[in-house]
């Protein structure tokens, strides 16, 4: 009997790895950690987006403003910039202005408006 209970003692004092409770811990911490990281990592990349897009703008804006150098005008639209838009403005056109029209990057915008009177240009 003697015998019986050191054995059982021994196996219970040998165990190896961890109760439920501790990983329930560790767990939890964890899930603190990421709740206190994740929105500001967000935050970061929103405001990359915008500050990504504000670049992209000033290259449409330096472009449309050589194009009307060029041809007199603010180009209709910002394709007119990469091809050549034909028309009146077909022998004029030294372009292209850009390579390609960079695609907005924020949430929920598509392209590019340029303002024919004052050049500005807008996501949209």
């Amino acid at each position: 009997m003697i015998e019986l209970r050191k054995r059982i003692r021994g196996l219970a004092g040998d165990r190896r790895g961890f109760t439920l409770v501790e990983l329930l811990v560790v767990l939890a911490i964890l899930a603190l950690v990421a709740a206190l990281i994740v929105p500001s990592v967000m935050g970061n990349l929103d405001q990359s987006r915008v500050k990504a897009d504000e670049l992209a703008a000033t290259q449409i804006y330096s472009a449309a403003q050589m194009y009307k150098i060029d041809v007199g005008e603010f180009p209709a639209a910002p394709g007119a910039l990469v091809t050549n838009p034909g028309g009146a403005a077909q022998t004029l056109w030294r372009g292209p202005y850009l390579d390609i029209i960079p695609s907005p990057k924020q949430r929920g915008k598509t392209g590019w408006t340029i303002n024919t009177t004052t050049g500005a240009v807008y996501a949209n």
